[in-house]
């Protein structure tokens, strides 16, 4: 079990390398700096967190999204938690725990465990996913957004259960262009006692084609009274990061593809808020090295198929947009086993010019 993550009252001054620029406020819980972690399914877990937390930066970390019922439901059967919850006792904070579901009750159960259990900083609910099973087979995530008074229902249902650990929100524009509701949502999720609202700038029919649209994340700003507003979408670089601080006017920053294949993205940013220079990226050498010790972590505490899973999916990320990415990544899914896949990246990573011909960028 963790101990109650220690609270700061007061918000330190603004960040001298970008005037105008403070620590996030969610609740009593200070984001220091105001830079989150976005939660990626089958990526952001455990292990990830802590490579995370190695480089510095980040001021929150989240872990994957959890189904309220089915955590109810298998720890009342097994005594055991799902996998996207592994290891929260051995991290730094602070730390979010993201949850998703239709029904009030069941969300409420699930707060309650989790508090009992974790004792995370925050408790964020997730009202953008866009994934069919989310979304469509089970009606929740982005799902709800054409329900915008269920998602107030949630939000009160979580904020009661949570007893003053502050109860965070993403969301997305809304379901289709047709119909933006982010501005009407933002209002139901401060009214329902939230702590904080997080945007991405796209329509869960999008998922993640096009551009997220920014001038629709702050417009949300206008709905809001009191809680802090954190922009997400299409955050590649720490100079993007920068921007949406200056020209979009956001509270906070949230990452998440762009995390999993740099996770050393919010140390640069946390270098510019502070008006130091950029740290240089990892050498192609050094991030052979980081993955392969990602590899033996995972190996460490899992099985060996799952291990291999997780393992196999982040390896292909590290090498998004790399010449030779096609090959390096063929190579990576076909490893049947732990050894055969570190032996798959000490051969193709770093990618070799040789390998140019078989370049082809995937899609994000």
């Amino acid at each position: 079990m963790r101990e109650r993550e220690t609270i700061t009252e007061a918000i330190p001054a603004e960040y001298p390398g970008i005037p105008g620029v403070r620590p996030l406020r969610l609740g009593p819980v200070i984001v220091d700096p105001p830079l989150i972690q976005a939660p990626l399914l089958d990526y952001t877990n455990h292990f990830y967190r802590t490579l995370l937390r190695s480089f510095g930066g980040v001021g929150l970390t989240t872990t994957e999204l959890v189904h309220a019922r089915g955590l109810i439901e298998r720890w009342e059967r097994t005594g055991e938690v799902p996998l996207q919850l592994w290891g929260l006792g051995r991290e730094l904070g602070p730390l979010a725990i993201q949850l998703w579901d239709r029904d009030p009750s069941w969300l409420s159960r699930a707060v309650r465990l989790i508090l009992d259990r974790f004792r995370p900083a925050v408790i964020d609910l997730n009202f953008g996913c866009p994934s069919y099973q989310v979304s469509h087979c089970s009606e929740g995530g982005a799902g709800l957004l054409k329900h915008p008074e269920r998602i107030g229902e949630l939000v009160a249902a979580a904020v009661e259960a949570a007893s003053g650990v502050p109860v965070t929100a993403k969301i997305r524009l809304g379901w289709d262009p047709s119909a933006n509701v982010a501005g009407r949502v933002a209002e139901i999720v401060e009214a329902a006692g939230a702590a904080g609202l997080t945007v991405h700038g796209r329509f869960a029919t999008q998922k993640m084609a096009g551009k997220a649209d920014w001038h629709a994340i702050v417009a949300v700003r206008g709905h809001l009274q009191a809680i802090p507003l954190i922009g997400n979408g299409d955050i590649t670089t720490a100079e993007a990061a920068v921007e949406a601080f200056c020209r979009w006017k956001v509270d906070g920053v949230m990452i998440g593809r762009a995390a999993v294949s740099r996770p050393w993205i919010f140390r640069e940013i946390a270098a510019l808020l502070a008006g130091r220079p950029v740290p240089p990226p990892p050498s192609p050498e050094e991030e052979r090295e980081i993955l392969l010790t990602q590899v033996d972590r995972l190996a460490a505490d899992l099985s060996p198929q799952t291990a291999l899973v997780l393992a196999q999916k982040y390896a292909c990320r590290l090498g998004v947009g790399r010449a030779g990415a096609s090959r390096y990544r063929l190579a990576v899914s076909q490893a049947r086993s732990l050894e055969e896949l570190r032996r798959a990246i000490r051969e193709y990573f770093p990618l070799t010019e040789r390998a140019k011909r078989f370049c082809c960028r995937p899609p994000e």
